[in-house]
């Protein structure tokens, strides 16, 4: 057989309705692979953007990481000559010894002055009693002290309208 000769030159010959058979088969056949090509295509431009898009995203992340931190230097051991110490640095805190004092609490406590006719103090001067004032003689000795505030009632709770107390020291 020569190279021109072709397997359907010798396929026995067909009747008009099977030629017309094959050429319907033909169109039918070339339409289907036309169909299957182009979502073979679509499949791989779909592929190709997909890739694209999580190359693109890796990149964005890489490049929004924060760089990483340097290695700590590693520190560099100086042997000093003999009958040179090393510097010692200097200590912080001290510790100093203190004897006991019997005196020491009557020195410096403090003894608040009291009025006798507002509160009662015991005679080592510590609060024994309080005495109930109406809301007339409360405002009448803050205003005497230099602490002038008003009263509100409300819901059952007395409010003064002024701090009238001295802040709490820090540290106590």
């Amino acid at each position: 057989m020569s190279p021109e000769q072709h397997d359907h030159d010798r396929t026995p010959a067909l009747s008009e309705a099977g030629e017309a058979r094959r050429d319907a088969m033909l169109v039918e056949l070339q339409r289907t692979m036309r169909r299957r090509q182009e979502r073979l295509s679509a499949v791989r431009r779909t592929c190709g953007t997909g890739l694209l898009v999580i190359l693109l995203g890796i990149a964005i992340f890489l490049q929004s990481r924060p760089p990483a931190p340097s290695p700590a230097p590693t520190p560099q051991i100086v042997e000093l000559p003999p009958g040179i110490a090393p510097e010692q640095p200097e200590p912080r805190s001290r510790i100093v010894r203190i004897d006991t004092d019997a005196d020491v609490v009557s020195r410096y406590a403090i003894t608040p002055t009291l009025r006798p006719d507002v509160m009662l103090t015991s005679q080592d001067g510590y609060l024994a009693n309080v005495i109930y004032v109406d809301d007339s003689t409360l405002l009448d000795l803050l205003d005497e002290m230099g602490r002038p505030t008003g009263i509100v009632r409300m819901d059952g709770r007395i409010t003064l309208t002024n701090a009238v107390t001295d802040p709490m020291p820090m540290g106590l």
